[in-house]
């Protein structure tokens, strides 16, 4: 008769009734029929993670050989697997009847040992043991409960060489954990195996140490079978976090990591040209970068590296060794920086003369876990001390590459190497030019020195570690349309790394003034369980620090020279005759690509007191120039207020949405008055002749006289014509003078004076019919040797008074 039980179901309970012919009498029994089954899993690289894949090994258990297991990730994501097995009855490993070779635990007499490879997987009946032992004599084996009181049971048998399996009188209840311990009494000594699941431990006096992937050779026998067998599997997660694995009732957290660096190296900074690139080192080939440009323009860069490295350092290229000499003995490798926590394993250097050297591989407290040493000590010539070391070590090298191992050392991030030459070994040094990098340094005393100004030179030493990692190198060069100071700022994604820059673009000197490392989760993610239902929380940050309706404020100021500038109550006063001359200085407070229009405007005061007749001079040649220039004789008289607007527009380039334009609008005013009448009567304005005494003389007006302004004529002024003597030298001003009627001619020529001071007769001279143009007849006037004749014009025009 064959009972089943559900797939999922531990034990059921049946009940079998029996009758028999003839008889009245029913049978009944019960059975428990069980299908107990148990699993585990253990993950090798927790932590340690390449391309966010586990590497991992299930042990299953069942005592149904068909019994699907449910495996779930921890993601929301499941699998099932079968046992496919063998049949064992204990729990442990199956003994073997001989052994050809084995290997004995280093103990002593009454060491302890916990055999996690036995522990009951389910509740059983203990029925015995069975061992394989070398020798004879006695061991002690206990059984401890995980119960709160942990009951235990002890027995002390004697075993015999090759071959045990001891049974008890009766069978015995253990629980699900029951533990088995083993106390070497005696001489007699189970040997060891290389583990298939669990190792065992060794009681060290204070707590249990694993025997490192090894177990005894011993099974716990019980009164059941099942089938067991373990499956190696390897699980891709999209996240590196922290994952639950669960197995039934059996949960195991493991660590999918994903180590991460992102370092920024600018090559070029100049004008309004930022070149730079990113080296990223990842353990997985694909990320995201979130590059802000600072200009409220971000780009998202994918990176996908196919560059597997499982060192720190250059790649060794023995074909492009470089002729480097120096008296240094100490070098600072900073290319050889361990970017995460890892195992070193080793070195590969490549030599170029023989004999011993010195690596120390440290740590220091100024830089590595967050800026990059290599970053820092661009900055930074002083050589620190190492806050820890984590190798010290002489190694003898041979000309050629070197492939050296050590015992392996967990380094933390940011430790660095240092080269000593303490005998004759020499490294080589490469021109490095495959990727993008920093020279080494030479150790002169206290402070660095890069091996070169101008090349890239590198020791060829690799840090050979446990872990790989993938290395990518992106350009972010950028070219900015205007002078400022920019905020960069990147973001690594599935990190906490990011990088923020402070650049001053500056004509002729720009400069990175800051560069800044710095922590800031870019996702959260967390799986919870709701029931039978799985739930993904994934908050996503990565773009968390960009500023929400980011608007460029960029401030193109500029000012004006007000000097020469009249305001209503002070106009500047200007003769219609003179060329008016008006210049406005601008002072830019910024430089950048612009454009300035200016234009003047012109207005004339009217009768209201208002500025309200405009005055064209758009054709006026300067119009949009910084100096308007008015030609003569071209404006009226009266009060005009003149306007100069300018207008600078910058180039922003390709970034729109900025407010670019500063106007400004300069008022000046000014007084149009009259230039005044030029009353010449001589040829180009003379005001001193010499005549002989039979030579006429003609002073004429109406000739040589006119209106500065050209807007009244000679004919229509009236013109007085006086004459006086004076002595010679003497120096006599028009205000000063007096004129009675001896002195003035029209009015002796019209004999409405009787005498004259210069003229006895009114035939010594004549009028013209306008009474503008004198002439003086031949010997009018007569010789007198110490006095000079002094002849005065003079009018009235717009009542201001005109003289020669």
């Amino acid at each position: 008769m064959m009972y089943f039980l559900d797939q999922q179901s531990q034990w059921e309970m049946f009940n079998l009734s029996v009758s028999f012919n003839n008889y009245d009498t029913t049978l009944n029994r019960y059975f428990n029929v069980t299908n107990n089954h148990f699993g585990d899993v253990r993950c090798f690289n927790s932590m340690k993670t390449t391309n966010n894949t586990l590497e991992c090994e299930l042990l299953l258990i069942s005592q149904n050989y068909a019994h699907e297991f449910k495996i779930e990730f921890g993601d929301c994501s499941t699998r099932n697997f079968k046992v496919e097995g063998k049949f064992i009855d204990g729990f442990g490993t199956n003994i073997p009847t001989s052994l050809a070779h084995h290997e004995l635990p280093d103990t002593s007499i009454g060491q302890e040992y916990l055999l996690r490879n036995s522990e009951f997987k389910f509740d059983a009946n203990l029925v015995g043991f069975e061992f394989f032992s070398v020798g004879s004599g006695q061991i002690e084996i206990k059984v401890k409960t995980p119960d709160i009181n942990q009951t235990i049971t002890s027995w002390l048998i004697n075993t015999s060489p090759g071959h045990n399996k001891i049974f008890n009188p009766y069978p015995l209840f253990f629980p699900k954990h029951s533990q088995i311990i083993v106390n070497f009494v005696s001489s007699s000594k189970i040997p060891l195996e290389k583990s298939l699941f669990y190792e065992d431990f060794i009681f060290n006096g204070t707590s249990y140490v694993p025997l490192k992937n090894r177990n005894f050779l011993f099974k716990a026998l019980i009164d059941t079978g099942f089938y067991f067998g373990s499956i190696n599997f390897t699980k891709q997660y999209d996240f590196a976090t922290d994952h639950i694995i669960r197995i039934g009732s059996t949960e195991q957290k493991f660590t999918v990591s994903n180590h991460k660096s992102m370092e920024l190296v600018c090559t070029l900074i100049e004008d309004m040209d930022v070149d730079c690139f990113l080296s990223i080192i990842s353990q997985t080939p694909e990320n995201t970068i979130l590059a802000d440009y600072g200009t409220c323009e971000n780009e998202t860069i994918s990176s996908t590296s196919t560059i597997f490295k499982s060192f720190f350092g250059p790649f060794l290229a023995p074909s492009e060794l470089f002729p480097f000499f120096s008296n240094n003995k100490k070098y600072l490798l900073t290319n050889n920086e361990f970017k995460y926590d890892t195992n070193l394993m080793g070195f590969e250097i490549l030599a170029t003369q023989s004999g011993d050297v010195r690596i120390e591989v440290g740590y220091f407290s100024q830089c590595g876990q967050l800026i990059p040493c290599s970053t820092y000590f661009k900055r930074n010539i002083q050589f620190p001390q190492f806050s820890q070391v984590f190798l010290n070590q002489t190694f003898g090298l041979s000309t050629g590459l070197n492939e050296v191992s050590i015992k392996p050392i967990l380094v933390l991030k940011g430790a660095v190497l240092v080269l000593s030459y303490i005998g004759t070994g020499q490294v080589g040094v490469s021109n490095f030019t495959e990727l993008k990098t920093y020279s080494d340094y030479a150790v002169v005393g206290d402070s660095l020195e890069e091996l070169s100004k101008e090349q890239i030179l590198v020791f060829m030493v690799n840090s050979v570690v446990e872990d790989g990692h993938f290395l990518d190198e992106i350009a972010v060069n950028k070219t900015y349309p205007l002078f400022s100071t920019y905020y960069q700022a990147f973001k690594l994604s599935n990190s906490t790394i990011n990088i923020r820059t402070t650049i001053d673009l500056i004509n002729g000197s720009s400069v990175m003034r800051e560069l800044n490392y710095y922590y800031n989760d870019s996702e959260l993610i967390n799986f919870s369980y709701n029931g039978p239902e799985c739930l993904v929380n994934y908050e996503n940050r990565f773009y968390d620090d960009l500023t929400p309706n980011c608007k460029l404020e960029f401030h193109f100021t500029s000012t004006i020279d007000h000097s020469g500038i009249s305001d209503l109550s002070s106009p500047a006063i200007y003769y219609r005759a003179d060329i008016i001359k008006f210049s406005i200085n601008l002072k830019l407070n910024f430089i950048q690509k612009h454009e300035i229009v200016r234009s003047w405007h012109l207005f004339k005061m009217d009768e209201y007191q208002n500025f309200s007749q405009p005055i064209l001079i758009d054709e006026n040649p300067t119009f949009k120039y910084a100096r308007l220039l008015l030609r003569s004789n071209t404006l009226n008289y009266g009060t005009y207020k003149l306007v100069h607007r300018i207008l600078v527009k910058v180039n922003t380039g390709y970034l729109s949405d900025i407010q670019n334009e500063n106007e400004h609008l300069v008022e000046t005013y000014f007084k149009i008055v009259p230039s005044g009448i030029a009353l010449f009567c001589l040829e180009n304005g003379q005001d001193f002749i010499k005549i002989g005494l039979g030579q006429n003389l003609e002073l004429n007006t109406v000739k040589y006289g006119y209106d500065m302004d050209f807007l009244a004529t000679i004919d229509s002024l009236d013109i007085n014509f006086y004459c006086l003597e004076k002595n010679k030298g003497q120096h006599l001003n028009y205000n000063d003078l007096i004129f009675n009627n001896t002195n003035n001619l029209i009015m002796f020529y019209n004999e409405s004076a009787k005498s004259n001071e210069c003229f006895n007769d009114t035939a010594q001279f004549e009028f013209d019919p306008a009474r503008k143009i004198l002439k003086i007849n031949a010997g009018g006037l007569s010789f007198k040797r110490n006095k000079n004749y002094m002849f005065i014009l003079d009018t009235i025009h717009l009542n201001e008074t005109y003289y020669q």
